[in-house]
């Protein structure tokens, strides 16, 4: 049976718990605020980050692994015999696989299987989590690439996003809805969709929001097996209310608390949710 390695990035905002636990590899990004880089989830985390963006009012910039951090992860793991399985943010987001691919290349092996998740923060998570699962559970290695190229196709991640103006100065969407979001005051529910930023809608009223996020659930049919993954900047009333409506209907659910460069552009009070469809 082949010895297998679960590598990816820090914007899979898992909990170290779980990092440990699944015997993950996480290769952490980088931010630059305030003329200082810290190193996203070890020297930083977002709420420490959000701190720092209040005092200073400059806007976060994020920078990927140097091919040369991949380059060495890959190394440690290949001398010892694994096959690796690689899976990062959305390269519409950011050139963390670009990196991945060259140390890749420079390594000239074919034991790196390389993925672009077309994601990040909960559905990156998702398709992590489960690819370590079944390596724990002793899966073979082509029916785990299987499931990973499954859960690329069939993830759908929506978040509600509070205040859009990191967003917006990142370039990540549209100015004039920007603008309007400003203007009336609205939260507004974007979706990833093939590896990008999407405008779904705006709402205003909270309890509308947790209706809307309630339909998207239930509208997918889930199942005993499925398991619900949100990521929260903020432990705030609304996140409260959605863990309270899926233990109260006995979904499964990961929570987890987002990082430092997926909270540099969704700003605090965010809220995401993924699915797998089946």
């Amino acid at each position: 049976m082949d010895k297998i390695k679960i590598i990816t990035d820090s914007t899979c905002d898992l909990s170290k718990d779980i990092i440990e636990k699944l015997d993950i590899e996480v290769v952490p990004l980088t931010v630059n605020i305030d003329s200082k880089s810290y190193v996203d989830g070890v020297d930083i985390n977002f709420k420490e980050l959000n701190k720092i963006i209040l005092e200073c009012g400059d806007f976060p910039t994020t920078s990927p692994p140097n091919l040369d951090v991949f380059k060495e992860v890959y190394e440690k793991y290949l001398t010892k015999g694994y096959k690796i399985i690689s899976i990062h943010i959305s390269s519409k987001f950011s050139f963390t696989c670009q990196s991945a691919f060259i140390a890749k290349d420079i390594l000239e092996t074919q034991d790196i299987y390389i993925y672009d998740s077309l994601n990040l923060s909960s559905g990156l998570a998702m398709i992590v989590v489960e690819a370590a699962e079944m390596v724990k559970n002793g899966c073979e290695f082509e029916e785990i690439c299987k499931n990973i190229g499954y859960g690329i196709s069939n993830v759908k991640s929506i978040a509600i996003v509070n205040d859009m103006s990191n967003l917006i100065i990142s370039g990540k969407v549209n100015k004039t809805l920007g603008k309007i979001s400003k203007l009336t005051r609205m939260k507004v529910i974007i979706g990833i969709v093939d590896g990008e930023v999407t405008f779904i809608g705006k709402i205003i009223r909270k309890r509308k929001i947790l209706d809307y996020l309630i339909n998207f659930l239930e509208l997918e049919n889930l199942d005993d097996s499925s398991i619900i993954y949100i990521a929260h900047s903020d432990e705030d009333e609304l996140t409260g209310l959605l863990k309270n409506y899926l233990e109260k209907n006995q979904y499964k659910y990961y929570s987890i608390n987002t990082g430092c460069v997926v909270g540099a552009y969704s700003g605090s009070k965010s809220l995401g949710i993924s699915i797998k469809c089946i």
